[in-house]
């Protein structure tokens, strides 16, 4: 790619920008995600983690009292996110932003996406702060808790709302307020807890789990699952399988779920925030299971298409059709319908015959 083209591109748009390969290369051989959601967890709900959260949230009492007045996002949520997104801070990405996105915006496998981001980036060119500066990861998320461009224009707020925000000095304040901010006007109920660990009998009908199916506490207990969430919206969920621990989760897991759309994401941020506020103790998650890369998903969709379960394409993303064609699959053939996607499961469906 020629610099000098690079370099034009940039002039056309009234910024100076270094074309970064280090950028596209990361963009292009992104290592697929392979760690369970146990092992995902084990990395980051250490006791170090935990402990120095704990402390930040002692430190910052009386700034998150004050966030949670305006906001009414938990404080140990906001300050779970700042420890599972840059460590509290550690690691804030050491790219120019502006760099980042102008690199991926002009040469790119997502031009259109950071041309976006590059657009709501570019207002910062009007103020005094230094943008050349501004540093994040190679895809363009900066500050403490790792904001896109269209979400510090959208959202981001300083803690005594005057002035720029800074998201990525070394005060943290703007960043915690930005996040508290966002979590609000996404949806965020206040006092409503994420979610809660609950107990199954070993008969339990496993027909009702699935976040497309909401019960309130009642209902629920009528079915033998005791909770102290009062709310009228609350899913059960098995993210191991029925080998691991049930969930049941409400509004505020799906609010923190718009912060980063890995389900993974949100149970570190979700029991992160528990430990930092001493609510209970961490769940204990089974052993032995093994993450399915992107192609054994797509072998899985497919496969299970072929078998009469349609998934309705085969993409590798697992939604609402995948989880009911795999359900599907494993009553029919009289296993506990809890559509997990194993990987025994995966070698079972791959050898089962066509009807």
């Amino acid at each position: 790619m020629s610099n000098n083209g690079f370099k034009h591109w940039c002039d056309s748009r009234g910024i100076q920008a270094e074309y970064r390969r280090d950028v596209i290369e990361k963009d292009r051989s992104q290592a697929e995600f392979t760690l369970t959601l146990a092992q995902y967890l084990e990395r980051v709900l250490t006791p170090d983690r935990i402990t120095t959260g704990q402390e930040h949230l002692r430190t910052f009492a009386c700034e998150l009292a004050k966030l949670e007045t305006l906001y009414g996002v938990d404080p140990a949520v906001i300050v779970a996110i700042w420890g599972v997104e840059t460590r509290y801070g550690d690691i804030r990405g050491d790219i120019p932003v502006i760099d980042a996105l102008a690199t991926l915006a002009y040469d790119g496998r997502r031009a259109a996406l950071f041309n976006g981001q590059l657009e709501a980036f570019l207002p910062l060119l009007d103020t005094d702060i230094d943008v050349s500066a501004i540093c994040g990861s190679w895809a363009g998320a900066f500050g403490h808790t790792q904001f896109m461009p269209t979400s510090y224009r959208d959202f981001a707020v300083g803690f005594d709302h005057s002035g720029v925000p800074i998201l990525w000095g070394d005060n943290p304040l703007d960043a915690l307020a930005s996040s508290a901010n966002y979590l609000s006007k996404h949806g965020w109920k206040t006092g409503y807890a994420w979610g809660q660990n609950v107990w199954l009998a070993p008969d339990f009908d496993v027909t009702t789990v699935g976040r497309h199916i909401q019960k309130s506490k009642q209902d629920w207990a009528d079915i033998g699952i005791e909770t102290t969430l009062d709310q009228d919206a609350l899913s059960l969920i098995l993210p191991m399988g029925v080998s691991g621990p049930a969930f049941l989760v409400g509004s505020n897991f799906a609010c923190v779920e718009t912060y980063n759309r890995s389900e993974t994401y949100v149970f570190a941020v979700c029991l992160l925030a528990d430990a930092i506020a001493k609510r209970g103790t961490l769940p204990t998650w089974p052993e032995g299971h093994t993450a399915l890369l992107r192609v054994d998903r797509v072998a899985l969709q497919e496969h299970l298409t072929r078998l009469g379960f349609d998934t309705f394409g085969a993409d590798g993303i697992f939604g609402p059709n995948t989880y009911a064609a795999l359900r599907a699959y494993q009553k029919s053939v009289g296993l506990v319908a809890d559509g997990y996607p194993s990987a025994t499961l995966l070698d079972q469906i791959k050898n089962q015959p066509s009807p």
